[in-house]
């Protein structure tokens, strides 16, 4: 699947410069600092280099840590190979999710902090941790730090009075902001006067109703809700069989994704910040399927029957669009996809074409910066022809987005 733009540009102008780089600017809101720090400590440039899709390791790397802390949490009343079973499905729930196990990002990064600050939470474990956790999610996307009030709310109350649990949320939301105010500060002015404000603002509710309609790999609001629905029954009727990890930690999940939701709504309608992106909270169908998954074992004969049903042929659709992604080079929740990443590009080199003199405009650039080593005679700006045979891909991208080569002396367009 080809590189996208945000993933090129977040490598060769961020992480290629090393650490001290990256946690001190902030061109743009792209800069998902934690991730991009990640992979300036675990990537050199000149391996990179020399396959620019190596960029996406550590996400692979995050991607198999967060399937090992869903299976240790669904693992906790089965057996291993069933618990694996039931994480494959919930990294599979949905595009809004599965597209970012293969787009290297923060997001799903934010999303293994999320919800290991959430489970430490639910152990028992002390309040420190689940303030480390969720700042430095909120250090990888800002965006994170939506799902804080409640998950912190949540946290405080797991095993203390009413009266104690209002001084422990006090002081934790204190330490957290104070964290995430260290972490960013190198960059705090430049980050406060972006804030996502090109962003336009949605109608209230729009976003709320629109991630309802991705929490499963049928996109539609039917489907979202009666996932929803699904889940909540489920997670009812598990109450029989009590199980204290079980319950704190959807109560604790529940209160993260509310607190989301009702901030991003909030600070939207304010005008203080742009509607969110829908990858923003791409972490809601993985928390629907993980509730129904935990939910499982408590649930009678035919319960159980069902939700294994419904689980995998999801995951199967998921495993569907999965597959289309490699063939058409773009995933289903990244639509643009083809008119960001040049896939002619990973094509013609596979095929042995020679490049020449190419030349690369407007959003194109990103791309073609990460396979510099590859492109000989690489220079910027729009094609001197407005009109080229085509190199590989599709028909020519509108609005310029191309890139112009000159391969074994002719002139030709590479499309995609």
């Amino acid at each position: 699947m080809p590189l996208t733009y945000d993933e090129a540009w977040n490598f060769t102008d961020v992480a290629s410069h090393g650490v001290a780089y990256v946690i001190s600017h902030y061109p743009n809101p792209n800069n998902h600092v934690a991730f991009t720090a990640l992979q300036a400590v675990s990537l050199p440039a000149a391996l990179v280099e020399t396959w620019p899709p190596l960029l996406r390791i550590p996400n692979l790397l995050v991607g198999a840590a967060l399937l090992t802390l869903l299976a240790r949490v669904l693992g906790r009343s089965r057996g291993p190979a069933t618990a694996t079973l039931l994480a494959l499905c919930a990294l599979l729930a949905a595009p809004l999710f599965t597209t970012y196990l293969l787009v290297a990002r923060g997001y799903l990064l934010g999303t293994l902090l999320l919800l290991a600050s959430l489970v430490w939470a639910a152990e028992g474990r002390s309040l420190g941790g689940t303030v480390v956790l969720l700042a430095l999610a909120t250090w990888t996307v800002p965006t994170f730090g939506y799902a804080v009030p409640g998950a912190l709310a949540g946290a405080a109350l797991c095993g203390r009075e009413p009266r104690r649990a209002a001084v422990a949320v006090a002081l934790a939301g204190l330490a957290y902001l104070a964290l995430v105010l260290l972490l960013y500060a190198p960059v705090l002015p430049t980050m406060l006067a972006q804030r996502q404000s090109w962003r336009g603002t949605a109608l209230p509710g729009r976003f709320s109703l629109g991630i309802v309609g991705r929490l499963a790999n049928v996109p539609s609001t039917a489907a979202g809700v009666g996932a929803l629905v699904l889940a909540t029954g489920a997670a009812l009727v598990a109450r029989r069989r009590p199980d204290r990890f079980r319950e704190r930690l959807l109560l604790l999940a529940l209160a993260a994704g509310t607190s989301f939701l009702l901030v991003a709504e909030t600070l939207t309608a304010l005008g203080l910040a742009g509607t969110p992106f829908w990858r923003n909270m791409l972490f809601a169908p993985l928390f629907v399927a993980l509730a129904l998954g935990l939910a499982l074992p408590a649930l009678p004969r035919g319960g159980q029957v069902l939700a294994w049903a419904l689980l995998l042929s999801n995951a199967a659709l998921g495993v569907r669009d999965l597959g289309r992604s490699f063939v058409t080079g773009s995933p289903a929740e990244y639509r643009g996809l083809r008119a960001l990443a040049p896939t002619g590009i990973e094509r013609a080199l596979r095929a042995g074409t020679p490049f020449v003199n190419v030349r690369c405009d407007r959003l194109a650039e990103a791309v073609c910066h990460a396979y510099a080593a590859h492109l000989a005679g690489l220079s910027f700006g729009p094609a001197e022809a407005d009109s080229l045979p085509c190199l590989a891909g599709g028909s020519p991208p509108p609005d310029g987005l191309g890139i112009a080569v000159s391969a074994e002396g002719g002139r030709r367009q590479l499309c995609y």
